[in-house]
């Protein structure tokens, strides 16, 4: 036609005359990331970001349009290592997480960074006694007490938790041989009934032996202990000797 004409432009330019920067295609994608911009014309800026616990290790965090084409070139995001910088403490072992990581303790610490002593778990109880603490923290005591004639024969009054254990050994409670001497009463007598029939003869089967104990000891005397009471056995058949 006449008076008129068209231009085929290359890739970086474009409009009736080729005179208008070409414009980019859409940015692309990171895995772990995100993108961020306004448009996709020449001199246009893509910004690129990781998610959390993630970080740019190649490629570019910017790309810029320039006729038709992003400058650089796509960023790659990569977990960070959180046990990089040796958190944990105490010989506690570092497990990477997303974000995160997560310290193994020993037996003697705990916490975040194993950087709090361990407590120690509920003191054991013992046979004629009592422990009073007031909680099992590291430092925390345990004291042990008998009860009313018993002493602590074995073992350790007190005990203190040390990173995680009670130090000491347990204690055990026997009988005291210097306890108060027992008063008896002057009509205290023990007695003791045997319920086997005798069987020597018909008449004497439905009798039955009585044993009678008397402490030999008069009205208000003191018996110690822990010396054997004597006693006084008498035994009947077929009356009643109280």
């Amino acid at each position: 036609m006449a008076n008129e004409y068209s231009c085929t432009c290359n890739s970086q330019w474009s409009d009736s005359n080729c005179y208008t920067p070409a414009p980019c295609s859409t940015p692309g994608e990171v895995s772990q990331g995100t993108r961020s911009f306004s448009d996709t014309n020449h001199a246009s800026n893509v910004t690129y970001s990781c998610n959390a616990g993630y970080e740019i290790t190649s490629g570019d965090a910017t790309l810029t349009c320039n006729h038709g084409s992003w400058t650089g070139s796509l960023p790659t995001c990569e977990d960070i290592d959180e046990c990089a910088n040796n958190p944990c403490q105490n010989s506690g072992k570092c497990s990477n997480l997303v974000n995160a990581y997560r310290c193994t303790c020993n037996s003697q610490w705990t916490g975040t960074n194993c950087d709090t002593p361990a407590p120690c778990s509920t003191p054991s109880e013992i046979s004629q006694g009592s422990g009073t603490y007031s909680d099992t923290l590291h430092g925390s005591t345990v004291t042990f007490a008998c009860i009313s004639g018993y002493e602590i024969k074995s073992g350790d009054a007190s005990r203190t938790c040390s990173y995680g254990s009670w130090n000491g050994s347990q204690p055990t409670c026997g009988g005291n041989l210097q306890m108060s001497s027992i008063r008896i009463s002057p009509r205290m007598i023990i007695l003791l009934f045997l319920t086997k029939a005798i069987q020597n003869d018909a008449n004497s089967a439905t009798k039955y032996k009585r044993m009678r104990y008397k402490p030999l000891c008069k009205p208000g005397c003191m018996f110690k202990q822990p010396r054997i009471l004597q006693l006084h056995m008498h035994i009947s058949m077929g009356r009643e000797e109280l």
